[in-house]
């Protein structure tokens, strides 16, 4: 109701801050019931352990607190099945499950990261690629991670969630494009696919040109490019390469 009379803009600051004080509530929460030794048994409004809403804030400071007064990080929610793990993955929130997949808890298990939730048997991996959050993706599949000691290198591609589908099935369609539109981009519109090379005279117009701009875009090593082609490449790989996040087919290189 709060956030429906607010003006126009101010809904995502808003929805900040409504955050951090259901976080400082729960922290609240926390303190009482840990003055009266019920940490245990206390829930959210949904029935969620702490631990799972501290891990959807990012609040790693409060995972530290929860596991240092007893709580375990790899507690499933009683009717949906899902674990810490999974919100952060929800949410995005990279450092939580770190210190969720350190935990000596998550230590004690050979597949932790793998853990399906009850209702649609997505694993923690399933919610991050489908809500495409990359960073997190790479971290959770890559066999040198902190996931590697639990999750027997990392989270697995293969396992299937209710439907069948594993994660590499909620991946989002690769992207096709061709070098020189990945160029094109990072320079600001300078189109090589435009430039005129139908005769001598013109190829070398048009390597001028095209050295000229990549010159002005800091592209290094261009004194030996002896063709459009070559001051292509050399761009490609200065703006573009590093920036290729998703998995992308790069053609008409």
């Amino acid at each position: 109701e709060v956030i429906s009379l607010c003006p126009v803009g101010d809904e995502p600051r808003l929805r900040q801050q409504l955050s951090r004080c259901r976080a400082q509530l729960h922290a609240a929460q926390l303190q009482m019931q840990r003055c009266s030794g019920e940490l245990a048994t206390c829930r959210s409004a949904n029935d969620r352990p702490m631990s799972h809403i501290a891990a959807r804030n990012g609040n790693v400071k409060a995972l530290q607190w929860l596991s240092n007064h007893g709580e375990d990080m790899t507690e499933r929610h009683e009717d949906l099945g899902d674990t810490a793990l999974h919100m952060a993955c929800w949410s995005n929130e990279l450092h939580a499950a770190r210190f969720i997949c350190a935990s000596k808890e998550a230590q004690e298990y050979a597949n932790f990261a793998d853990f399906r939730s009850w209702q649609d048997g997505k694993t923690a991996g399933h919610v991050a690629v489908e809500r495409g959050h990359d960073k997190l993706v790479r971290w959770l599949f890559d066999p040198e991670s902190s996931t590697a000691a639990n999750a027997g290198g990392g989270c697995s591609l293969f396992v299937s969630d209710g439907n069948d589908r594993t994660p590499i099935d909620l991946t989002a369609p690769w992207r096709r494009v061709t070098m020189s539109d990945l160029v094109k981009e990072a320079m600001g519109g300078f189109d090589f696919d435009a430039l005129d090379r139908s005769t001598p005279e013109k190829e070398a117009e048009a390597l001028a040109a095209a050295k000229e701009a990549a010159a002005e875009a800091g592209v290094p090593n261009l004194e030996k490019a002896a063709r459009v082609g070559n001051v292509l490449n050399e761009c490609f790989e200065h703006l573009c390469e590093e920036t290729l996040i998703r998995p992308t087919f790069v053609t008409d290189h």
